[in-house]
């Protein structure tokens, strides 16, 4: 059953010769139907291994006439088999049911593009494993101190100043392409904690590190 729907995304995008069969055209025919309430906002996931519960469900009463004229037995797919099994019912749902079957190969389709354009969520890890705990302040930038890394450094409404540390490419990292005109602006910046080793402290010091910077 596994194989089935996991193949299952063969039958959308797949077209094969095709065999006259009577058990071919009535598990077709059946599986076409089986999908006519298939709920087109459902996950690419949830499609395919919907058709191939349908394929395997319909497939079930010829069961015999499968194994003795395609050599498929639905009872031990595996991969092979499997994806054999999907062309072929596949191939004739093509000429029974078109209109479906274009319908959910765009649909297919478009949740594969969905997928790929999906912005992919990164999380760093802290050494001991755990995440990392975002958090912001807002103050005036008052100043930019470059040294092996630049550090920015913030006054806050109250009067106290941050230094916050620049290691990579933060969110807002085009705004830093004019440092000067930055200065005596009020920003935001998100950051993170991390311990760093100082060569000259001997010992890891807590910095906060720029995870973003936007103007306010």
């Amino acid at each position: 059953m596994k194989y089935i729907i996991s193949l299952a995304s063969v039958v959308l995008f797949s077209i094969t010769t095709l065999w006259a069969q009577d058990a071919v055209d009535k598990i077709a025919v059946k599986t076409c139907s089986c999908l006519k309430q298939l709920d087109t906002t459902a996950t690419l996931e949830e499609i395919e291994a919907k058709m191939g519960l349908c394929m395997f469900t319909e497939a079930t009463p010829y069961e015999k006439e499968l194994k003795k004229k395609n050599n498929i037995d639905i009872s031990a797919l595996n991969a092979t088999t499997g994806e054999a099994f999907g062309k072929l019912i596949g191939t004739r749902m093509l000429i029974k049911c078109p209109d479906q079957m274009l319908r959910l190969g765009n649909v297919a389709t478009e949740k594969k593009v969905e997928r790929v354009e999906e912005p992919k969520t990164i999380q760093i890890l802290k050494e001991d494993g755990l995440p990392f705990k975002y958090t912001s302040s807002k103050g005036i930038l008052i100043d930019v101190v470059s040294d092996q890394f630049a550090t920015f450094i913030l006054k806050s409404s109250d009067g106290s100043e941050q230094r916050f540390l620049l290691l990579g490419r933060p969110r807002g990292a085009d705004l830093l392409k004019n440092l000067p005109d930055l200065k005596g602006k009020m920003v935001e910046i998100s950051y993170y904690e991390q311990h760093l080793y100082s060569p000259s402290a001997k010992g890891y010091i807590t910095y906060k590190v720029i995870d973003g910077i936007s103007l306010q």
